[in-house]
C-alpha cells in the first residue's frame, strides 16, 4: 500500500478527532471525508493479492466516511467492498457491522 498516503490519511484523521473534541464539527467532517479519500487513493494502489491490506484499507474508507457524515457515500462504499469478493472475513464482517449503523442511521435522516 502507499504508506506515504495512507500516513497522510491517519494524520487527518488525527487531526478530526481533535477538531471533533473542539467542537469544531464542519472541520472534522471535512477531515474525515479528505482522509477517506486519501485511503481510496492507496486502497486502488494495493495489489488484489494483499487480501488484508485492501481489508484494512476498505474498512478505513468507510469508517472514516460516516464519521464525515456521508452517509449515502459511506453505504455505497461498503456494498461495493463487499461485492468485491477480496476482502477477508474479518475485514467483511466490520464492513458489515458497520452497514447496519450506517444504514439505521442513513433510514433515520432520510425518513
Amino acid at each position: 500500500m502507499s504508506r506515504d498516503t495512507h500516513r497522510e490519511a491517519d494524520e487527518l484523521s488525527a487531526a478530526a478527532a481533535i477538531a471533533v473534541a473542539e467542537g469544531r464539527s464542519r472541520a472534522a467532517r471535512e477531515l474525515y471525508a479528505w482522509a477517506a479519500h486519501l485511503e481510496e487513493v492507496a486502497l486502488a494502489q494495493v495489489p488484489l493479492d494483499q487480501v488484508r491490506d485492501r481489508g484494512i484499507l476498505s474498512v478505513s474508507v468507510a469508517s472514516l466516511l460516516y464519521k464525515a457524515q456521508l452517509l449515502a457515500r459511506a453505504e455505497e462504499a461498503i456494498f461495493r467492498f463487499l461485492g468485491s469478493g477480496e476482502l477477508d472475513p474479518l475485514a467483511e464482517g466490520q464492513l458489515r457491522e458497520l452497514l447496519e449503523v450506517v444504514s439505521t442511521i442513513h433510514s433515520g435522516v432520510v425518513s
